[in-house]
């Protein structure tokens, strides 16, 4: 908590672990997720490499995502299952990856456009400011040089794809 808080403070660029961003992410996710409702599963990378970043930014854009993930879910449970966020963080060229997939209601095609513009939300009055995936995709592809995008998942739900250039060059994204 110490590390994600006080790192939020100084937003300097320097090499981060994204596996440890990811970490931290779930660790704060945890008072959210209702372990009855929803089982987390992540895979990192163990060869990954550092990449140039604010690493308690890079953690808020995928707390956003985990937490995302888990309001499509409870929204739209999966029909007689569990529903299941996973992480997964891999190589890619010239940059790194992290995707989250979650088994819930997915993105309907009429606001695919949509769902990165603040203030926009499906949730009712009161219950959804619409940032999360604005800031997440601000920090990411603004801050950062990366990208975010999304898909529908096979069998249901969505994969987020974050991706972040190693030496925070949007030319490399």
């Amino acid at each position: 908590m110490r590390r994600y808080s006080h790192k939020g403070l100084d937003r300097k660029m320097e090499l981060g672990d994204v596996n440890q961003a990811i970490r931290d992410a779930l660790v704060l996710s945890k008072a959210k997720l209702d372990p009855r409702l929803v089982d987390l599963r992540f895979s990192l990378d163990k060869d990954m490499p550092k990449v140039k970043c604010a690493l308690s930014e890079v953690s808020h854009a995928i707390l956003s995502l985990v937490v995302n993930a888990y309001d499509s879910i409870v929204e739209h449970p999966p029909g007689g299952e569990k529903g299941v966020i996973s992480i997964r963080s891999t190589t890619a060229r010239n940059g790194v990856k992290v995707e989250v997939r979650d088994n819930g209601g997915g993105v309907p095609d009429c606001i695919r456009d949509r769902i990165f513009e603040p203030f926009f939300t499906t949730k009712a009055v009161g219950q959804g400011m619409g940032q999360g995936l604005a800031l997440a995709h601000a920090l990411i592809v603004g801050e950062h040089g990366g990208s975010l995008t999304f898909s529908p998942a096979e069998g249901g739900g969505a994969t987020f794809v974050l991706f972040l250039p190693l030496d925070g060059n949007p030319s490399e994204a």
